[in-house]
């Protein structure tokens, strides 16, 4: 942001002093006017990359994730019949007539009740087929995803949530407490289930009836079967021959969300520019799959997806007027999938990242093709960042309207070892973003390549780990010139997680993470007070990582260690069994002591920039309803001068509720 002049040459001139204070001795009084000038627009990027680390945690494919497993294995009571699941195992799709032999295994009864007749008996008068859906039960027709939650879940005896309360035991939300539970994986009412993952379904929800004790007894003395008149089936979707079928899904969520700061700027006596931001967020998808008859040979489906955005934010300054920003509603996400194995196309707006997601991971319009071969896969995409995304250079004249990078780049990855994959990849970032107004004395472009190598996978069965390293080059602007100097950066990543086995399933990680400073630089992102001299060697990236929830810098000139454990401390108790807890503690350090780091208070000549304890508490209450509490407390260190050095604190209150 420039500092406003009455004179366009003064301010030319201004630029000049402070190059030469900065080659004497940097931060004589640099420091109180960024604090001024770009202090405002600090806050507000940092709020940024918390909402932007909630909006990509479900869709960043290849952030680090901690999978809980059950302990509990089911094992049948009585010898099962193995050639039948053999033959099941095999077979691209199940029947309804499968899904009641596999239920009388659920439910111990399968010696008993041996032929379709008498299993029908059976479900009907336990209540797990009823209504419509006896009326028209036909034991040769494929089983659907739909079908099959509703079955599952009465037979289980599962109690589920709001919406499942409101509507009745439909598909669609039966759908969702079985994936809630683990039983199911995602999919929509219409889906066929093969027989593999009918199998899987029954294991889990053994599984499910181990852990958590439900009863299901076993009958002793069996009544007569009733009867069962078969119902010929009529013509449905599922048995179209030589047509491709057409199914669609829907849902959305809406979210509240409740951020507390104190501190924003270390300095307890100043007025903090943010007390608290409460935002109101609104997603609405439908998506459209066409998928091939189930007799065919060929197994390729498309999809299309669209997601909108409606989102409303108030936020509470201190000593200054409330502010309010309404963002939507407008297409959030929107793109089609082509599935020509071994070729996949996807293009449209939508997330596109590369490795850990750190050199590049963002929403964006554009285009990616794969190709994927058994152990192989190669990746090729081509993407812009959003018109509306607000340049993360903000010292750009007119940043807030928007800004214009494109992105191109390839991945590839090798899977042929089991349990590990190996990568590598390349970004091109070209800055055509526009200064409005036109700044004749100062050129802002920062045009980059990243090249970078990884692996990640599993040592031992409990022990993951990940690591990637990053060569950034490419060329930016001179700060208060037109010239341009190349760019030398390093980034990288190193981690491991172990989980232990005990009560509540420890999960206990450990992680580094590094990205180069330039001595010469105040602020990382600008290019005012950016680079002055030389090459410039800060390591500046268009993706995330997680960095603590309340100083929250990026790995820009920056060392991070973190240290953190993960659990779910009453899964003993079914109701809070998907309460989990995740504790972090950060330590930071600068990489050259006396360039800048994203927090612009930490402007003093040292290395030590702090530590910080990061505390979040997830609790999915119900299978549609969610609710989390954050709270993370920053202890500066030396890199913070006398007059900025008071602790800060950050706490969060959110809840999303799905439909």
């Amino acid at each position: 942001m420039k500092i406003a002049l009455d004179s366009f040459f003064l301010t030319y001139d201004l630029k000049r002093v402070i190059i030469y204070a900065m080659s004497k001795k940097r931060f004589v009084f640099i420091s109180a006017v960024l604090a001024i000038t770009l202090g405002p627009c600090w806050v507000q990027a940092q709020e940024q990359r918390r909402v932007e680390q909630e909006n990509r945690e479900s869709l960043r494919t290849t952030e680090q994730r901690v999978i809980y497993e059950k302990s509990k294995r089911y094992v049948p009571a009585a010898p099962m019949d193995t050639d039948y699941f053999q033959e099941l195992l095999t077979k691209k799709t199940a029947t309804n007539s499968d899904v009641c032999k596999v239920l009388t295994v659920l439910l111990g009864v399968e010696d008993v009740y041996s032929d379709i007749s008498s299993q029908l008996g059976l479900l009907l008068k336990a209540g797990i087929i009823s209504g419509v859906e006896a009326a028209q039960f036909d034991p040769e027709q494929p089983l659907s995803k739909g079908s099959a939650a509703v079955m599952f879940y009465r037979a289980l005896g599962m109690k589920g949530g709001m919406w499942l309360t409101v509507f009745g035991e439909t598909e669609r939300y039966a759908i969702r407490e079985l994936i809630h539970e683990g039983i199911m994986t995602q999919g929509s009412v219409d889906e066929i289930v093969s027989g593999k993952e009918l199998i899987l379904i029954l294991t889990e929800a053994a599984n499910y009836a181990a852990t958590y004790g439900h009863s299901m007894t076993k009958t002793s003395t069996v009544e007569r079967p009733m009867e069962y008149e078969k119902v010929e089936p009529g013509a449905s979707p599922e048995t179209a021959e030589g047509n491709d079928i057409l199914f669609f899904d829907y849902g959305g969520r809406a979210s509240f969300r409740y951020d507390d700061y104190k501190n924003y700027d270390n300095d307890t006596p100043a007025v903090d520019s943010v007390d608290y931001i409460s935002t109101l967020d609104l997603r609405l998808w439908v998506k459209a799959v066409l998928r091939p008859p189930t007799d065919s040979d060929y197994q390729n489906e498309h999809s299309v997806y669209l997601r909108f955005k409606d989102e409303y934010a108030y936020q509470q300054a201190l000593g200054v007027a409330e502010g309010r920003e309404h963002d939507g509603p407008h297409l959030d996400y929107g793109y089609i999938i082509l599935d020509f194995m071994p070729l996949g196309i996807e293009a449209g707006r939508r997330y596109f990242d590369v490795g850990q997601g750190i050199s590049y991971g963002n929403v964006g319009d554009g285009v990616e093709i794969t190709l994927a071969f058994p152990g192989h896969a190669l990746s090729t995409f081509v993407s812009r960042n959003l018109e509306n995304e607000e340049n993360i250079d903000m010292s750009v004249p007119g940043y807030a309207e928007g800004s214009e990078r494109y992105f191109m780049g390839s991945e590839y990855a090798f899977n042929g070892i089991e349990g590990h994959s190996f990568y590598g990849y390349f970004v091109i970032q070209r800055d055509e973003s526009t200064e409005k107004p036109d700044d004749l004395f100062q050129d802002f472009k920062y045009d980059s390549e990243h090249i970078g190598v990884g692996a990640q996978g599993k040592l031992l069965p409990s022990l993951r780990y990940w690591a990637e390293i990053i060569k950034e080059s490419g060329q930016s602007r001179v700060f208060g010139t037109i010239d341009k100097k190349n760019i030398d950066a390093w980034g990288g990543i190193l981690g491991a997680s172990y989980e232990l086995d005990l009560y509540s399933h420890p999960v206990l990680s450990l992680q580094y993470a590094y990205g180069s400073g330039d001595p010469g630089r105040v602020v990382v992102t600008d290019t005012e007070f950016g680079n002055s001299f030389g090459k410039d060697k800060n390591f500046l990236y268009f993706g995330y990582l997680e960095t603590g929830y309340a100083v929250s810098p990026l790995l820009s000139n920056l060392h991070m260690y973190n240290a953190g454990i993960y659990c779910k401390p009453l899964e003993a108790w079914k109701v809070f069994r998907h309460l989990a807890l995740n504790a972090n503690y950060y330590q930071f350090y600068k990489d050259r002591s006396s360039g800048g780091i994203y927090d612009l208070e930490a402007d003093a000549r040292s290395r030590s920039v702090g530590g910080e304890v990061d505390i979040e508490l997830f609790w999915q209450v119900l299978s549609d309803l969610g609710l989390r509490a954050q709270y993370g407390y920053f202890v500066t260190g030396d890199a913070y001068p006398p007059a900025t050095d008071d602790n800060e604190s950050y706490f969060s209150l959110s809840s999303v509720i799905t439909f």
